[in-house]
């Protein structure tokens, strides 16, 4: 089990076990699914539409 707080403006971080076990990387998607009174997050299948640049 992996913990994580919540920070300011509802920032949290992703616990590094999980990052690692999803193969998560900086700009990833994650999807918060409700089951009842739970809820499920895992990582977005989809790829983003648009792709952010930075000028």
């Amino acid at each position: 089990m992996a913990t994580s707080k919540i920070f300011q403006k509802g920032k949290t971080q992703v616990p590094s076990q999980v990052r690692r076990e999803l193969d998560l990387k900086d700009g990833d998607t994650l999807v918060w699914i409700r089951i009842g009174e739970r809820y499920v997050v895992e990582r977005s299948k989809h790829k983003p539409l648009f792709r952010e640049t930075r000028k």
